[in-house]
């Protein structure tokens, strides 16, 4: 079964999300209150992780460390957090982050779970990217295996059409 991890030092939020996401996702919910059971967690759990909600204060962790854990284990992460500066967004979104969400209203909640069911979908999804240029090629598949989408890739159309043909599930 696939595991979602909430790292979230505030028990509140951390019941609301936990709660939303057992109740309909079909995914298994583990917890870290701090950075440490974080790292504890992700070292016995980590291979069936396959996304992370990450709070950027933790109270061993004040800096993003948490982020940093999860995106150095290869985990797909979203930074949930009440802490918004564009500075600190644009550095972590650089780094890899798929979304930073401010915990400020309920459509949050919502777009958060639908973004987690996304990208679990996505595991599953194939695309072609096609473009002539590979630095474009080569930041359009990144971007979309960020969001744990299965890219191929082609550089002319008739390459395009020729993966196309061989494999049916793109």
């Amino acid at each position: 079964m696939d595991k979602l991890i909430i790292i979230e030092d505030s028990p509140f939020f951390l019941k609301i999300v936990k709660n939303r996401f057992r109740k309909d996702s079909g995914v298994e919910v583990i917890t870290a209150a701090s950075y440490e059971e974080a790292k504890s967690v992700i070292d016995r759990e980590g291979d069936s992780i396959v996304i992370a909600l990450v709070d950027l204060r933790l109270p061993d962790a004040m800096d993003g460390e948490a982020v940093e854990l999860t995106l150095r284990q290869g985990i797909p992460t979203v930074i949930f957090t009440s802490n918004f500066d564009e500075d600190t967004r644009e550095h972590f979104l650089a780094k890899g982050v798929l979304d930073f969400i401010l915990k400020d209203n309920p459509t949050s909640l919502e777009y958060l779970f639908r973004l987690v069911q996304r990208v679990i979908k996505n595991k599953k999804t194939e695309v072609l990217v096609v473009d002539d240029s590979s630095v474009a090629l080569k930041l359009c598949s990144e971007l979309l295996r960020r969001y744990q989408l299965i890219v191929h890739e082609a550089k002319s159309g008739d390459d395009a059409f020729r993966k196309l043909s061989g494999n049916p599930a793109i």
